[in-house]
């Protein structure tokens, strides 16, 4: 009898090494594809920051252009105003009239 015992197991891994160099080749190919998508959103970005900051300045334009008129129709408004209170009363329209005046003046 014999007192050792071999016991002898054989794997093929040649399918799983192919199977393994074929998802590799296909990740590598991704590569490039990812690449040119990523660049894509980095120059898309950029340009809805620029886009973003010019309509940020014409806003801010816009505000100031009807601030600027609120404030000249406010002016006239007031001035309309002291005209027609001077227009109401003889004592008190000389006064009202000079301050109009001075108004319009500035």
């Amino acid at each position: 009898m014999a007192d050792e015992v071999q016991i002898k197991l054989g794997a093929d891994f040649g399918g799983a090494i192919a199977g393994l160099n074929s998802l590799k080749q296909a990740i590598a190919g991704v590569a490039e594809p990812v690449a040119r998508l990523k660049s894509a959103f980095l120059d898309t970005g950029a340009a809805m920051r620029q886009q973003s900051a010019a309509t940020l300045v014409a806003f801010r334009a816009d505000m100031r252009r009807m601030v600027a008129e609120r404030a000249l129709s406010l002016r006239e408004a007031l001035v309309l105003d002291v005209d027609y209170t001077a227009r109401l009363g003889a004592g008190a329209g000389a006064i009202s009239a000079a301050a109009a005046q001075r108004r319009r003046d500035g």
